[in-house]
């Protein structure tokens, strides 16, 4: 169906998403980064609407191992807070920050 369709091309895009982690990870091995408890990994990620912040979390998980800490922060940009105002008032993606004059 029409419906099946849309959410395995969502979770194609998800998926690529999370591939910049394994990205990450080879990159970090070549440069001789260590990630380990002693060395966390801390990324900064800008959050908005769409699935790359979760992808790329998710991706974190995978690429890194669940015993590898892993810190993500999301980072919003003042101008535009999608986020921020889908969950003060709890409209989600019904209301735009266009509506309120951004």
């Amino acid at each position: 169906t029409q419906r099946r369709g849309r959410r395995a091309r969502l979770g194609v895009l998800f998926l690529g998403y999370s591939a910049a982690a394994f990205e990450l990870r080879a990159q970090l091995a070549e440069l001789n980064v260590e990630v380990s408890p002693e060395r966390p990994l801390v990324v900064h990620i800008p959050c908005g609407v769409g699935g790359a912040p979760g992808g790329l979390c998710w991706g974190m998980h995978l690429a890194f191992g669940a015993a590898q800490p892993v810190r993500v922060f999301f980072a919003e940009p003042v101008a535009a807070p999608c986020v921020t105002l889908a969950l003060c008032t709890s409209k989600g993606a019904a209301l735009c920050v266009a509506d309120i004059g951004l």
